[in-house]
């Protein structure tokens, strides 16, 4: 079976992405085609504002409300809402395509099934997702088999573009994974679909690390989607309370912050001397160093489930649409959800969360690996699409 992956992110600059590549190759061939041969369109493409993008020094030029907009070209032309579907059906179709659009168009021509995978959420005016969705869309128009899963699904009655966009794709697309329990509930309430599941995130199928060091007297902290790179005083509240738990418990802050929103905690990292993971460090890099911390603080999804994986306890931070709220009752977790825009004040009982999972760190860790069996089985649900 020939395979196209939509929204490949083996190459790009995220951990979390880069993981649930790797990991749903890896459920196709166990569970749909053991000689799956792949094809890919990049989160890159997923990303690209205008045809004519270039960065310095790592950013980009120009911005999306750049007034040279309608100058840069689009890279690929898919509906603003729902009402645009039909025309944009007979756009692809009619082969009136530019250069990437007929790269993309010939993959899907080329492949026996179309996967979206959905890493992040579908939320308010996301344009990966709108893109993703149409695209799934136009494949089962083209007779081809389509998957969305890996995803997330929320919706609000601010920006809520993606809820009749969303109600016009799924129409067309055979089968739809949803990641975790908050975000299936709130699917099967705005969308009808006949084969949706809720399948959990792709990178719960990877094993524990094959880390045999003991454990450290040390923690990870990362960041989370929430604007935490705009707070402008010092020391930044994230420090501070890195620093007491520093003090209070003599474990060793482990930084691990790869985005680009990230930079403020790579620079405390360096200001502290704390080690830091970065663009330099692999995945499997960071999950070795989950698996020998007492525990990880976190508002990074992906992060938190390395974490689960290796029986590392997890304090959540929240994030920017309801995913981890939706982790948290995937695993039946009574855990509370912190507020990293209010640190200052949720300190105390943050203080107090430590100190609970560092007198618990086994019965927590024996938990996870309970649960974990449990999740792993749903995996089979991909059997049905082969």
């Amino acid at each position: 079976m020939k395979i196209l992956l939509l929204n490949d992110g083996q190459k790009f600059n995220n951990w979390g992405i880069q993981s649930t590549t790797i990991s749903l190759k890896n459920i196709l061939r166990e569970y749909v085609d053991v000689n799956a041969q792949f094809s890919y369109l990049p989160h890159e493409i997923f990303m690209k504002k205008y045809r004519f993008d270039p960065s310095l020094f790592g950013k980009k030029i120009f911005n999306r409300n750049s007034r040279l907009r309608k100058y840069l070209g689009i890279p690929i032309k898919f509906p603003n809402y729902a009402d645009e579907f039909e025309q944009f059906y007979e756009y692809w179709i009619n082969n009136k395509l530019n250069k990437i659009e007929n790269q993309v168009y010939n993959k899907i021509i080329d492949a026996d099934l179309i996967v979206f995978n959905a890493e992040g959420s579908v939320y308010r005016a996301n344009k990966s997702a709108a893109l993703g969705l149409f695209l799934l869309a136009l494949a089962s128009k083209l007779g081809k088999k389509t998957l969305f899963c890996n995803g997330s699904f929320s919706l609000t009655n601010q920006d809520n573009i993606l809820e009749s966009y969303a109600k016009k794709a799924m129409q067309e697309i055979d089968y739809v994974f949803i990641r975790e329990p908050v975000s299936f509930k709130t699917f099967c309430k705005h969308i009808n679909h006949s084969d949706v599941e809720m399948v959990p995130d792709a990178v719960f199928i990877d094993n524990k690390t094959k880390n045999i060091e003991p454990l450290k007297q040390q923690f990870i902290l990362s960041s989370s989607m929430l604007p935490l790179h705009s707070y402008r005083f010092t020391p930044h509240p994230i420090e501070t309370l890195a620093s007491e738990i520093k003090s209070k418990f003599g474990l060793d802050p482990i930084i691990a912050a790869i985005d680009t929103e990230d930079k403020y905690l790579q620079n405390i990292a360096k200001k502290n001397n704390w080690k830091l993971l970065d663009g330099s460090c692999s995945p499997l890099d960071v999950r070795n160093e989950i698996a020998k911390s007492q525990f990880i603080l976190s508002g990074r999804y992906h992060h938190l489930i390395y974490g689960l994986i290796d029986g590392t306890p997890i304090i959540p931070f929240d994030t920017t649409s309801q995913k981890i709220k939706g982790l948290l009752e995937l695993i039946n977790s009574n855990q509370t959800l912190f507020d990293p825009l209010n640190i200052l004040q949720e300190k105390p009982m943050l203080i107090n969360n430590v100190e609970r999972v560092l007198k618990n760190r086994s019965a927590i860790s024996n938990e996870y690996n309970l649960k974990l069996n449990e999740i792993q089985k749903s995996f089979k649900k991909y059997s049905k699409i082969g």
